[in-house]
């Protein structure tokens, strides 16, 4: 997939319903505990040298680590007000029981084309 000019690897499928596993029967799972663990420990024990490795390692994550890039609030720029209008328009189609990808490409690049209208909109107010 194409988003903002650069090649995205999709590493999800959201053509089926989302599935809750138990760490037990998944090592994908157990993985994910053991990292969101571990962040938690470093977050409540912060003055500790390991919790400090901890976080110093994930704030030296790149473009696609955990944390997100503080510009995706800037509603100021395109990709936020695109990201942050896709966010929305998947709550709303979870509320309705919609198909959360039909037609998203369309939708995508209508945020697109509605961007600077709503910016000039936001600048005169």
């Amino acid at each position: 997939m194409v988003l903002f000019g650069q090649r995205q690897t999709v590493t999800f499928n959201l053509e089926k319903d989302v599935e809750f596993l138990s760490s037990k029967e998944s090592s994908g799972i157990q993985m994910s505990d053991l990292v969101a663990g571990s962040i938690c420990w470093a977050f409540k024990n912060s003055t500790d040298p390991f919790s400090q490795n901890i976080l110093q390692r994930c704030t030296e994550a790149d473009g696609d680590g955990i944390f997100p890039d503080p510009s995706y609030l800037d509603l100021n720029l395109e990709k936020s007000f695109v990201g942050s209008s896709i966010l929305n328009e998947l709550v709303q189609r979870t509320l309705h029981g919609d198909n959360l990808t039909a037609d998203m490409d369309e939708f995508i690049e209508t945020a697109r084309l509605l961007f600077p209208l709503w910016l000039r909109e936001q600048r005169s107010a």
